[in-house]
């Protein structure tokens, strides 16, 4: 199965990785194999939440054909203040 990976290291900056997993792979087996750990380290060790189309999930989930997992860092400013 494909899975696309997204992570924004910095603002306007986005990372995509097209993997291809086997069927019933978890969301933490896809960040495992993605290599991310090592270029990211932040992603472990800020604790960074995962997603799936936008939906917060856990590290156990299972993944499906064309799901896109997402990491998301801490925002370091509320949105609302930035628009100001």
């Amino acid at each position: 199965m494909n899975i696309t990976l997204l992570y924004s290291p910095q603002p306007r900056d986005v990372v995509e990785l097209l993997l291809e997993l086997d069927e019933g792979s978890l969301a933490q087996d896809a960040l495992a194999r993605s290599g991310w750990l090592q270029r990211f380290p932040e992603i472990a060790a800020n604790g960074v939440q995962m997603s799936v189309w936008g939906r917060r999930v856990q590290g156990d989930v299972a993944l499906r054909d064309g799901d896109r997992l997402e990491f998301c860092r801490a925002l370091r400013v509320d949105p609302k203040v930035a628009r100001r």
